[in-house]
C-alpha cells in the first residue's frame, strides 16, 4: 500500500523542531505517539547499561516513521539524535486510536508502517552479516542511496549528514577498516566519496562486491 503522508501529516497533533545534535527523546521516555520526519535527518543510538559503550541502530530520513517500536512497550529503548536541524510531525497512540476505529484506510496504513519496520530490521540484518567490511559499507550505500531516491532525491548522488564514526559504529567495525574500505572502494571505480559528498558512479561493482554471485 502506498503511504499517504499528508494524510498522517494530518493527523499531527505536534510539530517539533530539533536542532542539530539534540534529543527528540532519550532512552526510557515514555512513548505516546509515533512520528513522521518531515525534513531532516536523525540516528538513533543504543546505549549499553552501565558502560559508555553505545551502538547506532539505524539512519532515519525525511518521510521516515520513527517510534513504532515503542508503541508495545510504551517506552523508548533508544536516544534519537538529529544529524542535522529537523523537523518531525507527532501524532500521538490516542489519535491513531480514534483514527483507526473509524478508518479501514489508516488500519491499512498502520499496517503497511510495521510491515515496512520490521523489512528495514530484516535489511540492517543482511547488511550486517555480511563479514566483510568493504561488503557491509557497499550494502550500506545502496541503501541509503534506494531510500533517498524513494522520496524523489538523485538515485547516484547524496550528501552524507552522518560521520565516518557514525557509519562505522552502524556497520560493527573500526574507523580504520571503515577508512581502508573507503578508498578500496573508490579505487574499484564503483563511487566517489569526498568529505560529505557521495556518488555511486557503478552499481554492478557494488553489488558484486555485496554478492560476488551477481550478476547483470
Amino acid at each position: 500500500m502506498h503511504i499517504n503522508f499528508d494524510l498522517l501529516d494530518s493527523l499531527s497533533d505536534n510539530t517539533l523542531h530539533v536542532k542539530k545534535g539534540t534529543y527528540l527523546y532519550r532512552k526510557a521516555d515514555a512513548s505516546t505517539c509515533i512520528m513522521l520526519i518531515h525534513s531532516g535527518s536523525l540516528k538513533t543510538v543504543y546505549s549499553f547499561q552501565g558502560t559508555q559503550e553505545h551502538r547506532v541502530d539505524d539512519f532515519h530520513i525525511k518521510k521516515d516513521i520513527i517510534g513504532l517500536d515503542a508503541m508495545m512497550d510504551s517506552y523508548y529503548s533508544t536516544d534519537a539524535v538529529a544529524l542535522e536541524d529537523t523537523i518531525v510531525k507527532a501524532v500521538s497512540y490516542e489519535k491513531l486510536s480514534h483514527c483507526t476505529s473509524r478508518s479501514a484506510e489508516v488500519v491499512e496504513m498502520l499496517d503497511t508502517l510495521k510491515a515496512r519496520f520490521m523489512s528495514r530490521k530484516e535489511e540492517t540484518r543482511g547488511i550486517l552479516n555480511n563479514l566483510r567490511a568493504e561488503a557491509r559499507m557497499a550494502a550500506f550505500f545502496i541503501s541509503i542511496i534506494s531510500r533517498m531516491a524513494n522520496i524523489g532525491y538523485s538515485n547516484q548522488e547524496i550528501q552524507l549528514k552522518m560521520t565516518n564514526k557514525d557509519i562505522a559504529n552502524f556497520l560493527g567495525v573500526k574507523g580504520e577498516t571503515i577508512s581502508r574500505a573507503k578508498r578500496s572502494l573508490v579505487k574499484t571505480g564503483a563511487i566517489a566519496w569526498e568529505k560529505k559528498n557521495f556518488k555511486i558512479l557503478d552499481f554492478q561493482i557494488l553489488n558484486q562486491i555485496v554478492n560476488p554471485r551477481f550478476t547483470h
